[in-house]
């Protein structure tokens, strides 16, 4: 279940995790529950339980929200500490429920299960700088391998016949990783998606880590002590199914990339060689690295579509519509807090263009106000114009960048502001002689992006900007990435 895309969850939450090296002891002052009353513990386990802002979140920490709500009770307390400190906790202290928990045959009479909720990926993890050949898991034996002290990936390497003499127990996955770094270890053992998720919180280099073996998939579960009533397990599992029922898939939804990011609508203009329709096929630059920024993170190829659409009209259905997403899209001041971004794709100048036979100058900024400029509703070049002090009345909007060239070629307006790469390919398209226009003066620049809609799980957002960056900075052993060879594809040129 769990994909290699959810590594992405990792790096945007460095600024905001509470627990610094990602590791607290369970206090003395902690209580268990009374009665009825439970107390959950958990660690910071992307993407089922970790903390963002402080606060528990996750797919464990929802559907254990949705769960108590189901029961009539208020939000579950959630206390967030090292694996080995809430394990023991809840080993010892009734009423307490730790997760997320495999139930492995190991700890089945340790504890009273409910669940299942989903099925966890336990892998085998290398490290570039100190190469090992794992070719199968029957190679696992050869190597020292780091574990998290009470992981149930220790007992799946045992099943394997790794001997007890080759797991090295850390106590916590920030310890293990820095052991396979130094050497002490040859290779880690953990959950696949919090393994890259604490990869990138060590602040290793993407790529430096791979996946190497498989070593098991195990459901996970809610493991309540032994001494909490049957009564109140048993009213907690019967609302977790009807939860499960009616949750669960909104839930994998907000925090799988896989799932989430197949959901979302993907829109965008005709802006070539960003984004453009030939052959009946969507591409350009901004298409095929959202393609392959998706393949990296596993959503399927044929779940999601692109549709293209005039400017104003994706601008405002980005805006205004949930699970949508538009590109290419300037991150200007103006428009920072009204989408998540994930990017860049490329950067571009904003120019004027000018009919050479009209010889228009322009020194300054002062001189604009002499002209009638076209731009494009909602397009950032109209915005550079207004901060440029061009007054309303001296703009002529239009919804296409080709009707606006169309009147500035009949001589309706003076100048037409637009990215200049852009706006090149959009005068060779529509004029008959596009060698007569050529750009006069520039009003500004800006990175293009990824805009996602302010109601998109940020889980998901944080996802695609890693895969993104993944797709950009891995290379082959020439020395390319897949990033390189997509610009190479459309402008000849990285």
């Amino acid at each position: 279940m769990m994909k290699r895309g959810w590594y992405v969850v990792a790096g945007a939450l460095l600024a905001v995790l509470m627990i610094g090296a990602g590791c607290t002891t369970v206090q003395s002052e902690v209580q268990s529950g009374t009665g009825d009353t439970l107390v959950f513990y958990t660690e910071q386990y992307p993407p089922y339980n970790y903390l963002e802002n402080g606060t528990p979140t996750g797919i464990m920490v929802d559907m254990l929200n949705a769960t108590m709500t189901e029961m009539g009770r208020g939000p579950a307390e959630i206390r967030v500490a090292c694996w080995t400190s809430a394990y023991q906790t809840v080993l010892s202290t009734p009423n307490t429920v730790l997760f997320a928990t495999s139930r492995t045959s190991d700890r089945e009479s340790l504890f009273t299960w409910a669940g299942p909720v989903l099925t966890e990926k336990a892998v085998v993890f290398s490290y570039r700088e100190r190469p090992v050949a794992v070719n199968s898991t029957a190679d696992l034996k050869r190597y020292r391998i780091g574990v998290v002290a009470d992981d149930a990936a220790i007992g799946k390497l045992r099943a394997l016949g790794v001997p007890d003499g080759q797991i090295v127990v850390a106590a916590d996955p920030q310890t293990m990783i820095r052991q396979v770094q130094n050497g002490t270890t040859d290779l880690f053992a953990y959950g696949e998606g919090a393994g890259h998720f604490w990869i990138a919180q060590s602040g290793t280099r993407p790529g430096l880590f791979s996946n190497v073996a498989t070593i098991g998939e195990e459901p996970v579960y809610y493991a309540f002590n032994r001494n909490t009533s049957d009564q109140t397990v048993q009213a907690f599992s019967a609302a977790l199914n009807r939860s499960a029922q009616k949750d669960l898939d909104r839930v994998l939804a907000t925090y799988l990339p896989e799932r989430g990011l197949a959901r979302l609508n993907y829109l965008t203009e005709e802006s070539r060689p960003n984004n453009f329709v030939a052959n009946g096929t969507v591409q350009g630059i901004a298409v095929d690295l959202l393609n392959a920024t998706l393949a990296r993170l596993d959503v399927p190829a044929n779940a999601t579509s692109v549709r293209v659409v005039p400017w104003t009209e994706g601008y405002a259905e980005a805006l205004n519509t949930s699970d949508t997403v538009l590109f290419s899209t300037a991150r200007t001041p103006d428009r920072e807090n009204l989408f998540q971004w994930a990017g860049p794709i490329v950067s571009h100048d904003y120019v004027l263009f000018a009919d050479r036979t009209r010889n228009i100058s322009i020194a300054n900024d002062t001189d604009l106000a002499r002209y009638r400029i076209g731009a494009v509703t909602d397009d950032a070049a109209a915005q550079c114009l207004a901060d440029h002090g061009v007054p309303k009345d001296r703009q002529v909007l239009d919804t296409s960048a080709a009707a606006g060239i169309r009147r500035l070629a009949a001589g309706e307006t003076d100048l037409f502001a637009y990215a200049l790469q852009s706006g090149r390919l959009v005068l060779n398209r529509t004029v008959s002689d596009p060698g007569r226009f050529q750009e006069v003066y520039t009003i500004g620049g800006s990175d293009l992006y990824y805009a996602f809609n302010r109601n998109v799980s940020p889980a998901l957002v944080r996802s695609f900007q890693h895969g993104l960056d993944a797709v950009k900075s891995q290379k082959d052993t020439s020395g390319v990435s897949d990033y390189d060879r997509i610009l190479d594809w459309y402008t000849a040129a990285r």
